[in-house]
């Protein structure tokens, strides 16, 4: 303006009370000096622009108030600001190549008294762990509480139990409404758990999988382990979700049993069995329990137990010896097996051992096995032929002491692969002599036949159905004299 005036030589006295100038002209006179006053006015007039910015009644009287320091703080050369009474309106004169900038900066000014009147901080306290982790579990805040409160800014503090909330007044206000109801809502359950079970479910692979397990299902719910009480606590949106997460929770661990065979008992106090049980433990991340009963408990993720359960199972069944009682049809069948069928049963690594009795035969060894040499004994016992011999000839009883007779026996039992019984002799009679022989996979027996016999004692004489005298006494008949006609017999 002052250059204007100094061009045009005037000077231009503002009265802003009644919207009007008056020009003073100090150049030379002539018939066009007031045109180019007012020229020069309108040209300076025009330089500048208007605009209006509409005002939130909650801040009317503090933007009233604070009129000269909000146009200080827009620039250096800040424009005019008014008030419009009874609109609720600022209007703006500048240049109009500054209106735009100023506008911006004034509605970013008053967008800025209008969020700190209107802005709200609350803090909701005594807020439970579980409670908080719920909230963030299910994304409580991100999810519901940003559909109804956009501007509303909320803070988990895990540390101090507590929810800050700031924002916008009404929408804090429905913030913590929504909150307090979604804590009223909440359901919990608390399960008490089997110390062996508690152990598993507390740690953190069985943790992990229980918050997987509650994510592929799409139940909202938290769990709370009390290491103190032995028990899990289920914090659920719902009562439905709480129900649903206990039995997730119930469903994860497993405790099962191995029955304790006495076949078993030696086996498990071998190296190889602890070593192979740490090899187990190691892969599927069981426990192992022995209760009083003897059997052995298996605890751990409901997979994990029944992997565990088949390996140690096999391991027992393929590895562990028992012994049973075999019963033979006779005696002679039981001789015969422990002479030569025994390193043919030995061959499915079964051991025999012979019984206190004549027919009973003990047999160890690992199930596969002794179910193989069971059957090998039957079909053997079943193949076995027994024969009879009867012997009728003098001087059997002679052979018999002298030792040679069994001598003969074994290299006939040997040769043929079959057991001869010699049924009992009675040394103090005479008559005929029977046997029973058998050979490829057969028993054979020699047994005297005493039916007939007389028993000789002292010295005497008697005479025969057909006349014939026999007389004896002791002595070797070896060295007796005897006339012709006559018979010796030995006794």
């Amino acid at each position: 303006m002052r250059k204007l005036e100094k061009e045009r030589q005037i000077k231009v006295n503002w009265s802003p009370g009644n919207n009007s100038a008056t020009v003073e002209y100090n150049g030379e006179r002539s018939d066009s000096w007031q045109t180019r006053c007012l020229e020069a006015v309108q040209s300076f007039l025009n330089m500048f622009g208007k605009c209006d910015l509409p005002v939130h009644k909650e801040i009317w009287k503090d933007v009233e108030n604070q009129l000269q320091s909000i146009c200080d703080s827009l620039s250096e050369d800040p424009p005019f600001l008014k008030c419009v009474k009874g609109q609720y309106t600022l209007r703006i004169v500048a240049s109009r190549s500054n209106i735009e900038q100023h506008k911006k900066g004034l509605e970013t000014k008053i967008a800025e008294m209008y969020k700190e009147a209107t802005f709200k901080r609350e803090t909701i306290s005594n807020v439970s762990n579980s409670h908080l982790f719920l909230m963030k579990t299910t994304k409580f805040c991100e999810r519901e509480l940003r559909e109804k409160c956009p501007e509303v800014v909320v803070a988990i503090d895990e540390k101090k139990l507590e929810i800050r909330l700031e924002g916008p007044k009404e929408q804090v206000q429905i913030a913590v409404q929504e909150i307090k109801y979604r804590h009223q809502t909440t359901a919990k359950k608390k399960m008490t758990i089997d110390p062996d079970v508690f152990k598993i479910l507390d740690t953190k692979e069985t943790k992990d999988a229980i918050v997987q397990a509650l994510r592929e299902q799409r139940i909202e719910a938290v769990t709370t382990f009390w290491s103190s009480q032995q028990s899990v606590e289920v914090l659920g949106s719902s009562n439905e979700h709480a129900e649903r997460a206990s039995e997730v929770v119930s469903g994860m661990v497993a405790k099962d049993k191995i029955i304790m065979k006495e076949k078993y008992l030696s086996l498990m106090e071998t190296e190889s069995w602890s070593a192979y049980c740490e090899k187990v433990v190691k892969k599927t991340k069981v426990n192992f329990c022995k209760h009083s009963s003897g059997d052995l408990w298996i605890i751990g993720l409901k997979s994990n137990v029944s992997s565990a359960i088949r390996k140690l199972q096999h391991y027992l069944d393929n590895n562990a010896e028992s012994e049973e009682e075999f019963k033979c049809p006779s005696s002679d069948i039981k001789e015969y097996l422990l002479r030569f069928a025994k390193n043919d049963i030995e061959k499915y690594s079964v051991k025999v051992r012979n019984g206190d009795d004549n027919l009973t035969l003990y047999l160890s060894g690992r199930d596969e096995g002794l179910t193989k040499a069971a059957d090998l004994i039957e079909e053997l016992s079943k193949d076995v032929v027994v024969q009879n011999i009867k012997f009728k000839q003098p001087g059997l009883r002679k052979l018999y002491e002298s030792g040679d007779f069994e001598g003969q026996l074994k290299k006939v039992e040997d040769q043929e692969k079959c057991f001869i019984r010699v049924e009992k002799i009675d040394y103090g009679t005479v008559g005929s002599v029977g046997a029973t022989l058998t050979s490829n996979s057969a028993t054979a027996s020699v047994k005297v036949d005493s039916s007939s016999l007389v028993t000789l004692t002292g010295t005497g004489s008697l005479a025969t159905s057909l006349g014939h005298n026999i007389s004896w006494k002791p002595g070797d008949i070896t060295k007796e004299q005897v006339r012709r006609k006559s018979m010796l017999l030995c006794s």
